[in-house]
């Protein structure tokens, strides 16, 4: 990451920015290099939209993209009319139709944000207090301050999430609230409940590793007389370069025992820390060293179980917690040390730090662990929820403050979610933990599982261990004829120009694809999922596509001749000079759909949906009136272009 001096950061001049003329012809907009206006940022869609003239001199913009294209303000579905003066907004670009020309008028690289007069109230308790700041663009600011001072607060509500009592965040100069949704692709946050994925635990074997490391680090603590007093899952991070864990947040712990010990006081303090983790005496003010070791005990029960101390339930005689129930198969051993930490009364825990390490250490050395690198990952799901930056331990102990949160505007785009998207993807349950995941190329992660197959009655023999093989074997060479991939996961391949003649495709996720000129002549993809994706001048003709769904699909220049599209979804495609001669589209839903300049001779669009559909252009007859396309039963409101066929 580099620092931009707002002084000197660079604004693109209006005089530099391009425009493009709209009439007579077919507008792109997107990131594709060849798009007759191309629009490169991350959050814009390869084939982002589309503009077509009507035949009344209005234009019409149909969406294709992921993230949405806004019209002043107002989100794009399917298509609408693109008024005079109107302001588009497609990803951090802004752009203004000015008669018959379209103009970039802001590139989205010079963002300020101003907060004014923000308050939270929440039953008559102030969480923010009349708060007003600038951030200039370019600028990196951080957050700091001690364990519930209102920074994860303060910054929600400056990206637009948290709802304030009064005041209002300025993004540009646009009322961020009112405008999340033309802005929420470019604003990246990690949302510290939401990371962790609830469903998943920790193997015994690392959450004594874990119980050790953590209490090293106690030991140290304990020894200079500090409490931490907030130990919890979110509190553990695991560093990046050793898989390590590192206990993190001292930011208002600190508190000398020494002075209190030598004169017998038990001096009240601030109660600091997470309820549900805290024991009784800290909750009374009172923490002693064994208030961390009982919340270590339940931040252990928390991996193992996946469930916070506030779903347990508690034995309201002896004020023991009921959690071993849903931890089966747990040693005696480990069992033994979590349920003497987590002891109501402090008497009844062990004393020190020490004296629960040696026990740890003691009941690892009776069974053999697994290595800790090999369940690492797993673990960072658990407790890593608001950071992975890398943290060395340190020497000595000293008055901590915890970085909580870093809301960065460098070149107008907030850094946070979208800065570490390869860490994010190591969230997706099904790549967790798995052994078997197929080959992937150098740009795609794929996985193949027989779950994919969602709605598909085509029935295959093949085993799982072959169509693995055809699945490697496709990725490595974008060659495999006639062989079985029903219900695999293709989502985000890259598979251009790759050939699949006769393939069985049934059932498969190929959403986002890049099937660019691909050979599909014959193939079967029943049922099969396609939305996003690109298949450009793709062969798909005498293929079978019933039922699929090709939502937001780039079809444009596609062979579709003879092909069965029968009962599929085909809203808000782009099929602009696709070639769809005797095909079948039998109910199928077009609405939205971009039919420019299509070739739909003899196509049977019986029962279809083309609401809304733009036919401009296109050819439904021969050049004798004969072997028109089937349009009985049809739904055509509002259609463009239907009345000059």
């Amino acid at each position: 990451m580099s620092y931009f001096n707002p002084g000197t950061i660079q604004v693109t001049a209006l005089s530099q920015l391009p425009s493009i003329s709209l009439k007579n012809q077919s507008l792109l907009l997107g990131r594709d290099p060849d798009a007759t206006l191309p629009l490169q940022a991350p959050t814009v869609s390869r084939y982002h939209a589309t503009v077509e003239p009507a035949p009344d001199g209005r234009y019409v913009l149909y969406d294709h993209s992921t993230n949405g294209t806004f019209i002043n303000g107002q989100q794009v579905i399917g298509s609408m009319v693109l008024p005079d003066r109107a302001k588009l907004q497609i990803g951090p670009f802004t752009l203004v139709r000015r008669g018959d020309e379209l103009q970039v008028v802001d590139c989205g690289d010079c963002i300020r944000l101003d907060a004014h007069s923000l308050v939270i109230q929440h039953k008559g308790k102030r969480r923010l207090d009349d708060i007003s700041l600038t951030i200039e663009p370019g600028q990196l600011v951080a957050l700091v301050g001690g364990s519930g001072a209102g920074k994860s607060t303060l910054l929600r509500t400056l990206l637009g999430i948290e709802r304030v009592s009064e005041g209002i965040v300025y993004l540009n100069g646009d009322d961020l609230r009112q405008n999340f949704n033309v802005y929420r692709a470019q604003i990246g946050y990690v949302p510290q409940e939401d990371i962790i994925h609830q469903d998943l635990r920790v193997k015994e074997s690392a959450v004594k590793k874990i119980l050790i490391s953590i209490l090293q680090t106690l030991e140290q603590v304990h020894s200079k007389g500090i409490i931490h007093r907030d130990i919890k899952p979110e509190n553990i991070i695991i560093r990046e370069q050793d898989c390590q864990p590192v206990l993190i947040d001292f930011g208002a712990v600190k508190e000398t025992m020494g002075v209190q010990a030598a004169s017998n006081s038990r001096t009240q303090s601030i109660v600091i820390g997470t309820f549900g983790y805290m024991p009784p005496e800290q909750t009374a003010g009172r923490p002693v060293f064994s208030s961390d070791l009982y919340s270590l005990g339940l931040t252990a029960i928390y991996m193992l179980t996946g469930k916070n101390p506030s779903e347990l339930e508690i034995n309201f005689q002896t004020g023991e917690i009921d959690w071993q129930k849903y931890a089966p198969g747990i040693s005696t051993a480990i069992i033994t040390v979590i349920e003497r930490s987590i002891q109501p009364t402090a008497e009844n825990r062990y004393a020190t730090a020490t004296e629960m390490l040696a026990v740890c250490n003691t009941a690892s050395n009776k069974q053999k662990s697994n290595r800790i690198r090999s369940t690492a990952a797993n673990t960072t799901i658990v407790l890593a929820k608001s950071t992975r930056g890398q943290i060395n331990r340190p020497s000595r102990i000293g008055s901590w403050l915890k970085t909580a949160a870093i809301s960065s505007l460098v070149v107008g785009v907030p850094i946070g979610l979208l800065s570490n998207l390869n860490f994010l993807k190591s969230l997706r349950p099904n790549e967790v933990s798995s052994k078997n995941s197929a080959s992937s190329s150098s740009s795609t992660s794929v996985n193949y599982s027989t779950s994919n197959r969602e709605n598909t009655d085509t029935s295959s023999n093949t085993s799982d261990a072959d169509k693995q093989r055809n699945l490697e074997k496709l990725l490595k060479t974008k060659k495999c004829r006639n062989c079985d991939l029903t219900g695999v996961n293709l989502s985000g391949a890259n598979l251009s120009n790759a050939e699949l003649y006769d393939a069985n495709l049934s059932g498969a996720v190929l959403s986002r694809a890049n099937l660019y000129h691909a050979k599909l002549r014959n193939s079967s993809l029943a049922n099969a999922k396609l939305d996003n994706a690109n298949l450009y001048q793709a062969n798909l003709s005498n293929a079978d596509l019933e039922k699929a769904d090709l939502t937001k699909a780039n079809l444009a220049q596609a062979e579709l001749e003879n092909t069965n599209l029968g009962n599929a979804n085909l809203s808000s495609t782009f099929l602009a000079g696709g070639r769809l001669i005797s095909t079948n589209l039998v109910e199928a839903n077009l609405s939205n759909a971009n039919l420019k300049d299509t070739t739909l001779k003899q196509a049977n669009f019986s029962k279809a949906r083309l609401d809304g559909a733009n036919l401009t252009g296109a050819t439904l007859c021969s050049y004798k009136k004969s072997n028109c396309a089937n349009l009985d039963g049809a739904s055509l409101n509002q259609v463009i272009g239907l009345e000059q066929n």
